[in-house]
């Protein structure tokens, strides 16, 4: 089975190549293009994008504090970015991109990297990185593991061969008890999960940079906006733009900025990209576009009203916890599946809607009755404040 996946992965690399050319020397020809990073170290901790890079912060910051020497990797951009925002300069952590997961590649990476344990965050399970730490001598965890209801479909296929995987692990922090379940059906042993909390609801969101908007309307922050989405919401809220409220749109994906300009001339509107700047005076026909990585807290902490994205399209959600811990009035979509036991859990905290007619209706309640909608909002912040234990449980998990 290994060998079927790894000459699948090398029939997709000329596609690879292409479209990661940016990285793929550093991630290929792995220490030709990271040369810093050979060494010792404690642990390696592996958080592939931008929102694992937010959850993991606090556990590397508390293994920084206990002396480790922590190898902190990324495999997108974006996710190095944020990495490098985090801790650049910081002392005991090196920054870098994780290899991709050929053969060869991982090879070269844990001959270079000596470490005494690795640490993957959520559901980066890549088979050769696996069994080449594993051979290397190297402790594996996983740590706020999770396996979504598309996922599980996927792994459960092969589970003759995910059950070899999780022999390599010593044991894996699950965010709830239905993922114990899923990473049960699909052939890891029970004794060595444990069943720690999410630790998305530990971490509350880190504010850097004040920002400023002035306007005389209600601010609405769409957040974290996929493929196609900002034009189901301006398509159906251009009359609530031109006369009652303010439109931020922060998109999940910073390349897609001049598709978001599109849109939003199509609908008769004045895109204004914040290109760096912090303060804002916004005219009434302006729609403010976010065009760099890591503000969005910022921009969640000014708003009135917070939309959070990936969710009126097919795209499985994103973190709705980060405006609730600031207590903002939160509404997404009804596509949840990447946060399923966060919707069970904080489904009385936040506001969902099926369809762009829908949203155009809640916000027209939120403007006539908001002081409930605040009210929800301060509830789920008071809520959130006293979950913590899940950061405490993955720390007794993980030995390195």
């Amino acid at each position: 089975m290994r060998l079927i996946y790894t000459l699948f992965i090398y029939t997709i690399y000329p596609f690879m190549f292409f479209k990661l050319k940016k990285r793929f020397g550093k991630r290929y020809f792995y220490l030709r293009g990271n040369p810093e990073v050979k060494g010792d170290f404690d642990c390696i901790v592996h958080a592939a994008s931008v929102g694992e890079q937010v959850l993991i912060a606090p556990f590397v910051r508390k293994l920084v504090e206990k002396g480790k020497r922590v190898l902190l990797t990324a495999s997108t951009d974006t996710g190095l970015q944020k990495a490098e925002y985090n801790f650049k300069g910081k002392e005991n952590v090196t920054i870098s991109y994780f290899p991709f997961d050929f053969p060869h590649s991982v090879n070269i990476f844990f001959e270079g990297v000596k470490a005494r344990a690795i640490i993957f965050v959520e559901t980066e399970l890549w088979p050769n990185a696996i069994i080449h730490a594993s051979k290397n001598g190297l402790k594996l965890y996983l740590v706020n593991g999770r396996l979504s209801d598309r996922s599980i479909k996927w792994y459960r296929r092969f589970a003759f061969f995910m059950r070899k995987l999780f022999d390599h692990f010593e044991q894996i922090a699950v965010r709830s008890e239905r993922d114990k379940d899923r990473f049960v059906s699909i052939g890891c042993n029970p004794d060595k999960i444990k069943v720690c909390g999410n630790l998305k609801l530990a971490v509350r969101p880190e504010i850097n940079e004040k920002i400023e908007v002035k306007s005389d309307k209600t601010i609405v922050v769409f957040g974290s906006t996929r493929d196609y989405e900002e034009e189901l919401i301006l398509e159906n809220i251009k009359d609530l733009i031109e006369k009652r409220i303010k439109v931020i749109i922060v998109p999940r994906h910073v390349e897609r900025v001049n598709e978001v300009v599109t849109a939003i001339k199509k609908y008769g509107f004045t895109p204004v990209l914040s290109n760096g700047r912090n303060r804002f005076v916004l005219k009434n026909k302006d729609v403010l576009i976010v065009n760099e990585t890591g503000k969005l807290t910022g921009f969640y902490e000014i708003a009135d009203l917070c939309y959070v994205g990936g969710s009126l399209v097919d795209c499985g959600g994103q973190n709705f916890v980060e405006p609730l811990f600031l207590g903002k009035p939160t509404v997404t979509g009804k596509f949840l599946s990447n946060f399923e036991d966060m919707k069970e859990l904080l489904g009385d905290f936040f506001f969902i809607v099926e369809n762009g007619r829908e949203l155009k209706f809640f916000i027209e309640s939120f403007l006539e009755k908001e002081e409930y909608f605040n009210e929800v909002a301060l509830r789920a912040r008071d809520f959130l404040e006293k979950q913590g234990k899940s950061l405490d449980c993955v720390l007794e998990v993980v030995k390195c």
